[in-house]
């Protein structure tokens, strides 16, 4: 609205003027601020604008209360620590609008991520769990490094490693803040060979150094009484093994991530040894009759009477063997009634290095029934599962002493032959 006037006096003297009246009730938009509102990993340079304001006043405490308090906003205002920017747009008739800007300023990365089965070896599949303090998310990848917070993929839940595997981590927070990590795992499952004995396992005269080897393996254990439980048990092997009487040797061959493989090697070691002549001399009548013998006898020698001639050595000797085989018919007898059924379900044809969990059956038959040396040798050195070489040749031994062809092979006539002898 414009008002116009005249002032006028008594005698006719005047003047004119004029007042223009403009009434504005159209607040200016409130502001807006550049960067936006937020949080940062940076100190921020913070521009404001509002159209339709002349200008614009703002704080860092509270809004301005009219549009003469506060700072009257001239350029970018620093923010280099967490703040409230309140504003107040004015226009020229004194309209006026609000606004407020937070900004959070967050400079401290969270911790370097970290993983529930550290870095190595491993003889088994792993599954990975990532963490971290301070962050809000995980990013990883296993072709190559997580680059920033955007790239990678997103970590939800345990990363499964089947395979010679590296695990790049980076922990970020919302501000952009990060931290990387990255863990490189191994994962072998291939066991060595099974140690390998050299002299290999059998009847020897003598002391034998027995060497152990396996290929694949990092180091040997081993033991006399039993196999090594694991790779820090039984004795480690680094030079030879001196073997001078009966002796199994048990070895367990371990690599660097505990892959193991077994055998055994048992030593019959047997002392040779010539007896010097004997001389027997004795009286019979008025005359001494001395005679000489330089032919090797066993341990127990009989001699008849020079003089009376023919003895009854023979008949000792028949009534020896008699009662061995009274003996060996009684053992035999005395054998757990599940012997047989255990012996019928060996497979045929069995031969050295197999292993069953009847062949203890069959070692305890050739025990029971034989009396010679390879059989209390095989009972000497204790029963297993395993059909070693002490096995074949009480085998053998027996197959020899009652007819069969002795190679040491448990087949269908030897193990009808048994099973006659168990069923009698």
């Amino acid at each position: 609205t414009t008002i116009y006037t005249r002032a006028c006096d008594n005698v006719g003297n005047s003047s004119t003027t004029s007042f223009a009246y403009t009434i504005d009730t159209t607040p200016p938009d409130a502001s807006v601020a550049s960067p936006v509102a937020g949080t940062y990993n940076s100190t921020q340079s913070v521009t404001l604008s509002a159209a339709g304001s002349d200008s614009i006043r703002y704080s860092t405490s509270s809004t301005p209360a009219s549009c003469v308090a506060g700072t009257l906003y001239s350029g970018a205002i620093t923010v280099a620590s967490t703040t409230t920017i309140y504003t107040r747009a004015c226009d020229t008739a004194g309209n006026s609008t609000t606004a407020s800007f937070a900004y959070v300023i967050d400079t401290d990365a969270p911790s370097a991520p970290t993983s529930t089965v550290a870095a190595g070896s491993y003889n088994s599949n792993q599954s990975v769990e990532l963490a971290s303090v301070g962050s809000d998310y995980i990013k990883y990848s296993t072709s190559g490094s997580v680059a920033n917070c955007s790239s990678g993929t997103l970590y939800s839940g345990a990363i499964e490693i089947t395979s010679n595997t590296t695990v790049y981590a980076r922990a970020c927070d919302n501000a952009g803040n990060s931290a990387t990590a990255s863990f490189a795992y191994v994962v072998d499952t291939e066991a060595p060979s099974n140690p390998v004995a050299s002299p290999a396992a059998g009847t020897y005269e003598g002391t034998q150094s027995v060497s152990l080897s396996a290929s694949g393996s990092t180091s040997i254990r081993y033991s006399t009484s039993s196999t090594p439980s694991d790779c820090s048990s039984g004795n480690l092997y680094y030079s030879a093994i001196s073997v001078a009487t009966d002796t199994t040797i048990y070895a367990l061959a371990c690599d660097d991530v505990n892959n193991t493989s077994d055998a055994s090697f048992a030593y019959d070691i047997t002392v040779g040894s010539t007896p010097p002549p004997v001389l027997i001399s004795k009286k019979y009548g008025s005359s001494t009759s001395s005679i000489s013998f330089s032919k090797v006898f066993s341990p127990i020698s009989r001699f008849s009477n020079p003089a009376m001639g023919a003895s009854n050595n023979s008949s000792t000797g028949n009534t020896t063997a008699k009662d061995d085989k009274n003996n060996s018919n009684n053992k035999v007898s005395n054998l757990k009634s599940d012997t047989v059924s255990k012996i019928e379900k060996l497979p045929q044809n069995i031969k050295i290095n197999s292993s069953n969990t009847s062949i203890k059956a069959l070692q305890e038959f050739l025990t029971a029934s034989g009396s010679g040396p390879k059989a209390k040798s095989l009972e000497k050195h204790g029963l297993t599962n395993n059909f070693g070489p002490l096995t074949k040749s009480a085998l053998a031994e027996w197959q020899k002493a009652n007819g069969l062809k002795a190679d040491g092979i448990l087949g269908p006539k030897t193990k009808a032959k048994i099973l006659e002898v168990l069923k009698k």
